[in-house]
Parts: C-alpha cells; structure tokens; sequence
C-alpha cells in the first residue's frame, strides 16, 4: 500500500540523485578534508546557494503520511464496520505506516538544524561533529524507511496468504516470497550499518577505514528493491 510514495520519499532523501540514502556517506570520503567541512563543488556548476529542496522533502514526505494513513485508516474503519477482527496483516500494515513517523521527524530536525536539502558543497559551514550527526540521523531515516517498504509488501503478501486458502500452490509461492523479502531486509540492513570497518566510520567516514564500494551497494538497492517488487507484484 505504501511502497510508491515511500519509494519517492526515499528517491527526494537521495536529494535527487536516485542513490539510496545509505550510499551518501561513503562519498564524503572524497568531499571532506582532514577537519571535515564539505567543501568540495563539481567544476563547471553555476551558484547553487539558493538551491534548497527542504521544502519539497517535507511536503512529500508529510504528504505521504498523510495520504497513506488515510488509505490504512478506512481499511480498518471498514473492517470494523463490517464487525472483522484484525488479523497479521492489518498489525504489520500498521507498524508499516508507524516506521514513517519517526523517519518524519529526523527529516525535521535535518532540515530545521543541518541544513538537509541543500548540496553538500553549500554546507561549508557544518562542524565535524554536525556532519557525523547528519550521516547518523539519515542512515537511522533510510532504515525506518526501508523497514516500512518491506512490512508493507509483506502486509499484502500476508493478505495475499488469506484470501487463497483455495489454492495452495499460490499459499506456498506467498510464504516463499516473504521470507526471500524479510531475507533482503536483513543483508541490506546488515550492509548498510556494518558495510564499513570499524562501523563508526560510516557516520565519521574521516577515520581510518574500510567500506564497501558505492557500486556493490547501488546494487544491491537495485537487486533487493527490484526483486521484491516482482515477488509480491
């Protein structure tokens, strides 16, 4: 029920670039000098400093609450109305749309104290301990947001299980698919907050280290949002 909107919100976090939000620290290991200020601005780029889509992230990403909320609510009602109980999938759509909230308010504090939505090369004036907190705070919103694109497809996948108890063969591709997309949900959590060495690296990526290289995180965002998709879709 969630997936497109989030996956737009998802796509306004990337500021606009298409790349998962957990990609973005491993490329402030060639934008951050010694202290870490963000310095460094791609040649041949006019003035960007009025360039802001803080307010386009808050709108969509509000918007996506809002209207998500509104579809669950009247499913509920409905149910209720119709003296239903609520069953698993109704909890988890539900635990679903609550993983927004706080991805909501990190977005918040971003935008109103980090200056999110701005480019990076505008933020000169952030401390290193600013930057470390902003990479922290959109890797704690990635994950919310990843774990509510997932609970959601296994929601419908979990409703797809009750509505086929007359064809088994169909019960039994619907368990095989949530467990390969719960499967997905843990490597790419896994990759996103164990990908470096030591971990810490990956909110202060100054330290001395190891991460995983950009391209085998892009794909595997590609892999796992790609394949979940075909699996309950």
């Amino acid at each position: 029920m969630f997936s497109p909107a989030i996956t737009l919100v998802a796509s306004i976090l990337s500021g606009g670039t298409g790349e998962p939000l957990s990609t973005r620290p491993f490329k402030f290991n060639k934008i951050i000098r010694e202290e870490g200020a963000l310095t460094v601005k791609p040649p041949g780029l006019g003035d960007t400093s009025g360039e802001n889509n803080a307010a386009k992230l808050l709108v969509v990403m509000w918007l996506s609450i809002v209207l998500s909320g509104v579809f669950m609510g009247a499913r509920l009602v409905g149910k209720m109305m119709k003296k239903k109980g609520l069953w698993w999938d109704d909890y988890i759509l539900i635990i679903s749309w609550a993983a927004l909230i706080p991805t909501a308010i990190l977005i918040i504090v971003l935008v109103s104290t980090l200056g999110h939505g701005k480019h990076v090369w505008d933020k000169s004036w952030l401390t290193p301990e600013q930057v470390s907190r902003s990479i922290l705070m959109d890797q704690v919103a990635g994950s919310c947001l990843i774990l509510s694109v997932f609970l959601s497809k296994t929601s419908f996948a979990l409703t797809m299980h009750r509505v086929t108890k007359k064809h088994p063969k169909v019960r039994v591709a619907v368990w095989v698919a949530i467990v390969i997309m719960n499967l997905l949900t843990a490597v790419i959590l896994f990759v996103q907050w164990l990908g470096c060495t030591p971990p810490a690296k990956l909110w202060k990526p100054w330290l001395e280290g190891k991460c995983f290289e950009v391209n085998a995180v892009l794909v595997l965002h590609l892999v796992t949002g790609g394949e979940s998709h075909s699996l309950v879709e």
